[in-house]
């Protein structure tokens, strides 16, 4: 049986609410976990993502600082609402660096009649003893970050562990932890 949501907003407190289900973050956390056994020590991230906006989202843009997404790994081309997706990001090879990337879903304006808006989360996880991660996110307008990576370098250098964004109707929560109702 398939339960239709009359609009975006019920889809996502659905997906929200069910972020836990059928075992579908345990099973992200194992793919992702395969890519790291694959890849081997190093410093590496490994991403899981959830979305729970009422809407699929998109891969619109990255853009590495440190390091390269794993040969085996690809960001996830499209995410549906309530689904999980996972990648490994790796340093670079033979170098003593760490991982700084960003990644941009595009995603439908809540409350908008096809507006688009750009949710990014970028990761800092340096090489550097004594460092500590870094998480940010943002959303904003479509297409804004093709030409705004200096920005979003700035701000991920002087953020935390974790971080919320809201704009457009949208809500992202970036963390280099564990995720809330997780």
């Amino acid at each position: 049986m398939v339960i239709e949501y009359p609009d975006t907003e019920a889809r996502a407190a659905a997906a929200n609410a069910a972020i836990g289900a059928d075992d579908k973050h345990k099973q992200v956390k194992q793919y992702v976990n395969k890519l790291k056994s694959a890849y081997g020590d190093g410093i590496s991230v490994l991403a899981t993502i959830y979305n729970a906006i009422g809407e699929n989202i998109y891969f619109s843009a990255s853009k590495d600082w440190h390091g390269k997404l794993y040969t085996d790994s690809s960001y996830p081309k499209i995410l549906q609402n309530g689904q999980w997706g996972g990648f490994l990001h790796c340093k670079n090879d033979a170098a003593p660096s760490g991982t700084e990337a960003v990644v941009v879903f595009r995603a439908k304006a809540n409350g908008s009649s096809g507006g688009r808006g750009d949710v990014v989360i970028a990761w800092d996880d340096p090489w550097a003893p004594g460092s500590s991660n870094k998480a940010y996110t943002e959303i904003g307008e479509k297409d804004k970050y093709n030409s705004a990576w200096d920005e979003v370098r700035s701000k991920l250098a002087s953020s935390g562990a974790s971080q919320s964004g809201f704009g457009f109707g949208l809500y992202s929560y970036h963390s280099t932890g564990k995720l809330p109702n997780s």
